[in-house]
């Protein structure tokens, strides 16, 4: 695995380009990790807290 701090720069690089491709942000850690094809489990194990997050409609006001 990468050092830490490597690893989060990818990860914010890669949520950047997946926002100015799409025009939003990756609804979760395996739409990310697909965007960049990389293992759902590596970006888990920096941000552990997407194991709980819950998607938000995009209707909600």
């Amino acid at each position: 695995m990468e050092r830490p701090g490597n690893l989060y720069q990818k990860l914010i690089f890669a949520a950047q380009s997946f926002l100015e491709e799409t025009g939003r942000m990756p609804a979760d850690a395996g739409e990310l990790a697909r965007h960049i094809d990389m293992d759902e489990g590596e970006i888990l194990e920096v941000f552990p807290q997407f194991r709980t997050c819950t998607k938000v409609s995009s209707t909600t006001p």
